[in-house]
């Protein structure tokens, strides 16, 4: 339209539609006036969407009209047409309206230089591949080993390399950027990058999957290309739905504040959204993303709070909906509501009070046996001048405990007694070490001069080592029991032993009797015995020499002929199955992901229920406009319905003060003496009727969009003013 002298509060959008519909009217009528009225189809029918400025030409306007209804051009039997291009009809129709001078006949306020039929309705699949995605990124961060490294054990390559490996941090890293870019580029609607970015994509997946399928062992080939095939396949499905957009259209900016989740309301959209706010960060990465890439006069604190508004409200309507619709008063709740919200609530609540508790203690349904399978035994001499092997041996009997015949010999004080006998076995090994003393000669004369030298902390001392494998946990088979020796023989024993003079030395309280090694992989003293074993450490002169260490025979009950050391282990039950499995292997997944969620949940604490804040945070003093504020030029800008939305909201506003006036108490300040823990929710989430406060929430994002950000504050700045005040908001919110 040509437009050659703007109006002050700009082009009426209902007055350019009223007056083509006339037309379209008009037009029917005509066409149809040889037939009777009943037998006519009802006549075309256009919506205005948005009215603009040319950028090309100032003295043009571009009105977008969507196509509501299309009549067809030749009057038929009467019923609904369904027209395959209804554009093109209703745009012929304009034009023979045109030429007959029908605009004219009505006044129409402008001249229509053109009209161009065609187009189609936008479509938005950005949700939809978003999610596949997503579903990437999880899927490599799962069976990332089952391609790369081969392994078809869940999660095992962290706990055995006991960090994450940085091929596969550096993946993740690049499939979390490439969403984020992506989302980059569809809030700012940019199609050749959009272009450039889905031919990247292509290649590099491509590229990678068929790099790591030909680098496949043959082994695995059949675990991992499965996992290969599932990647793959989510990400073609991304790709299609790209490819889709891209054909159909990038969505334009004015249309991106329609939320996905909250354009309808069924039990889908409200689940999915109940996921969306309690996945970890993505609520508040999407908020920051969005804030940082579109056009607003909002602050970041106020974005936020805008969004929070917006999610209780949508949360409420789907309450009000899906669950009070059918409900009358008085009607009681189903036994289904009770069982589903009441009973299984219950229950989760119990599993999640009581079975962490269950599952790390001694009566875990899943616990099974843990015996040792094998044993070892040494004892370092340690000094100034190094750390030498005196005796060691691997020469162990292990006799389960249940097959001792006289119990009370070898557990005498009953220590015993509150341990299950499948746990407990008699360690005994034979007195000869299984390795030979092959210490050179001169080694061993310069260590003896080392003995002779007092330096702190460099004393003479005996250390003694057990060594115990099991079979469970994994990554932790092997542990050690690693002790000095308490008294330890004088320096003068050693050394003559050494030397040749004499052949043994005596050593006290050698080692606790009694070892408990427990399930997550530890060996302690057990807490109630305190009997200890000595005994004797010779060195035997043969060719070549060996040491030998015999245990005195009042600690040797129960050993029999073996007279070496000996000792008592009481090992732990571990648990078995998937549940052990993942107890054993989550140590460093256990620590990032207890990180991150303790991270996200203070996050989300700050970032949640910001609508609470309102009447403590905006208080008149710091609510008043910018000395550039006009009210009257925002009502001007206010597209349709907005500027009559936004004088009603004054009414109200300016009511409730002089109400607040009248009283002279202010309303907030009397709440803020109250516990406003449950008084606050229900006031905020409580609300019988949210049209109103819907239609707010959805004008702001539409004026963003339009990039009126003057009315989009004004919008905000009222929406704010309403939640400050109970008493307006039970005004604005009553169902008549």
């Amino acid at each position: 339209m040509e437009v050659n002298h703007w109006p002050e509060d700009g082009i009426q959008p209902e007055r350019i539609e009223s007056a083509i519909n006339r037309v379209l009217t008009i037009a029917h009528e005509e066409r149809c006036q040889a037939n009777l009225s009943a037998s006519c189809h009802c006549c075309s029918k256009v919506r205005i969407q948005s009215i603009e400025k040319s950028k090309e030409n100032s003295n043009m306007a571009l009105a977008v009209l969507e196509v509501v209804y299309a009549a067809p051009t030749v009057c038929q039997q009467p019923g609904w047409y369904n027209s395959l291009t209804p554009a093109a009809d209703v745009e012929r129709e304009i034009h023979e309206s045109q030429k007959a001078g029908l605009f004219e006949e009505i006044n129409f306020p402008y001249p229509i230089v053109s009209v161009i039929g065609g187009g189609k309705r936008e479509i938005d699949l950005y949700a939809y591949y978003f999610g596949a995605d997503l579903a990437v990124f999880f899927l490599v961060a799962m069976f990332y080993q089952s391609v790369l490294k081969n392994k078809s054990e869940f999660l095992e390559v962290y706990q055995l390399e006991d960090q994450f490996p940085k091929e596969f941090v550096f993946i993740l890293m690049v499939l979390f950027f490439l969403i984020v870019v992506d989302r980059i580029i569809y809030l700012w609607s940019f199609a050749t990058g959009k272009v450039v970015f889905y031919i990247f994509n292509l290649v590099l997946f491509t590229y990678s999957v068929t790099e790591y399928a030909w680098g496949m062992e043959l082994a695995h080939r059949d675990v991992g290309g499965l996992v290969l095939r599932a990647i793959y396949l989510t990400k073609s499905i991304s790709l299609a739905l790209q490819a889709l957009q891209i054909r159909y259209g990038i969505p334009n900016k004015s249309n991106l504040y329609r939320q996905f989740l909250t354009s309808k309301v069924t039990q889908v959209n409200y689940l999915g959204f109940r996921l969306y706010r309690a996945l970890p960060f993505l609520y508040e990465l999407r908020c920051v993303l969005d804030w940082s890439c579109t056009t607003t006069s909002l602050t970041m604190y106020d974005w936020l709070k805008l969004e929070d508004i917006y999610a209780s409200l949508f949360l409420v309507k789907c309450d009000a909906i899906l669950n009070r619709a059918n409900h009358r008063q008085g009607e009681k709740q189903s036994k289904m509501t009770k069982f589903c919200s009441g009973i299984c609530l219950f229950f989760v609540l119990i599993c999640v009070i009581w079975a962490p508790m269950l599952i790390y203690s001694s009566g875990n349904p899943t616990n099974i046996a843990n015996p040792i399978i094998d044993v070892s035994i040494q004892i370092d001499i340690k000094a100034f001048g190094g750390r030498l092997t005196l005796f060691k041996t691997t020469a162990c009997e292990k006799i389960p405990w249940k097959y001792l015949k006289a119990y009370d010999d070898v557990d005498p004080l009953g220590y015993l007694g509150s341990y299950n006998v499948d746990d407990i076995q008699l360690i005994c090994c034979q007195p000869d070490a299984s390795t030979m003393w092959l210490i050179p000669p001169p080694v061993q004369s310069r260590f003896i001069q080392s003995l002779e030298r007092e330096i702190p902390f460099e004393k003479m001392e005996l250390i003694l080592n057990w060594d115990f494998l099991r079979a469970r946990p994994k990554g932790k088979e092997l542990v050690r029991y690693e002790s000095p020796i308490e008294h330890c023989p004088s320096v003068d024993d050693v050394k003559q032993v050494l030397n040749g003079t004499t052949h043994s030395f005596s050593i006290v309280d050698a080692y606790p009797r009694y070892f408990r090694v427990t399930g997550s992989g530890e060996v302690r003293r057990l807490e109630a015995a305190i009997d200890s074993v000595s005994g004797e450490l010779l060195l035997n002169n043969g060719t070549p020499p060996w040491w030998s260490f015999y245990t005195k025979p009042s600690d040797l009950a129960g050993c029999q002929v073996l007279n070496g050391p000996m000792a008592i282990v009481v090992s732990e039950e571990t648990p078995q199955g998937i549940i052990g499995e993942t107890l054993s292997k989550f140590s460093i997944w256990s620590l990032y992901i207890t990180f991150v969620l303790a991270v996200a949940r203070f996050i989300r604490l700050q970032c949640s229920d910001l609508r609470m804040r309102i009447p403590y945070e905006n208080l008149p003093s710091c609510d008043r406009a910018s000395p550039g504020f006009s009210r009257e030029a925002a009502l001007g800008a206010l597209p349709n319905r907005a500027s009559e939305v936004l004088l009603v909201l004054e009414v109200i506003i300016v009511s409730d003060q002089v109400h607040r006036e009248y009283d002279g108490v202010c309303l907030e300040c009397t709440i803020v003496e109250e516990d406003l823990g449950t008084v606050h929710n229900l006031i905020k989430n409580d609300i019988p009727a949210l049209c109103r406060l819907l239609d707010i929430c959805e004008g702001i994002y539409a004026a963003r969009a339009e990039g009126e950000l003057e009315v989009e504050e004004v919008l905000y700045w009222t929406l704010v003013n309403i939640y400050r005040s109970p008493h307006m908001l039970l005004e604005y919110t009553k169902p008549d």
